[in-house]
């Protein structure tokens, strides 16, 4: 939750920066018409003001360039809350069919041990009658006992939850380059105040 709301403050600011680039278009349109009106006095102003509008169009592109990079982070953190589900999920379905191996496995062990106290009395009655007749005990050995042995096949279930790592070397990037054109705005507004 607190990544989502940090790519929705980031989308904030980045409409706020997009609403100033574009409101600093307009003031350096008007600019330029004034700066023509003036004629050659006007000059000075007239570059002042296309510098403030190339200024307003880099603010722009790159305030586009970090709403494409969070859009994808976006898409990246909701893939990956995706997987994770599906990944908790998985290990929950593990969870149950272990749950029901250890069952089978103590009912089995429950069955071999009283098959195997059987088999005792068994053969103690088998040796019994042996010493009594060599017929019957050939006959009874001829009679062959199998216990099937169950093998508890247990899958391993690997949770794999892909984390997306936020492109922030591309954010600190155009921040920097924010911070550079908004430095470069601050030296043509105090130019046009001395010009002025």
């Amino acid at each position: 939750m607190e990544l989502n709301q940090a790519v929705e403050d980031i989308h904030h600011v980045v409409t706020n920066i997009k609403n100033i680039s574009n409101q600093t278009s307009l003031l350096a349109l008007n600019a330029n018409i004034e700066a023509s009106r003036a004629g050659r006095s006007g000059r000075g102003f007239a570059v002042v003001a296309e510098e403030v509008g190339k200024l307003a169009l880099e603010s722009e592109q790159a305030a586009n360039q970090i709403t494409e990079t969070i859009s994808s982070m976006a898409q990246n953190i909701q893939s990956s809350t995706v997987q994770s589900k599906k990944s908790t999920d998985l290990i929950t379905e593990g969870t149950h069919v272990l749950d029901e191996l250890a069952t089978t496995y103590a009912q089995f062990l429950e069955a071999f041990q009283t098959v195997q106290a059987r088999s005792l009395t068994i053969h103690r009655f088998v040796t019994a009658v042996k010493e009594q007749s060599a017929a019957v005990s050939n006959e009874l050995h001829s009679i062959q006992q199998s216990s099937e042995d169950a093998t508890a096949n247990s899958t391993m279930i690997a949770a794999t939850i892909e984390q997306q790592t936020a492109t922030m070397d591309a954010i600190t990037f155009a921040s920097k380059e924010l911070a550079t054109i908004v430095e470069d705005l601050e030296k043509l507004f105090t130019q046009f105040k001395l010009t002025s």
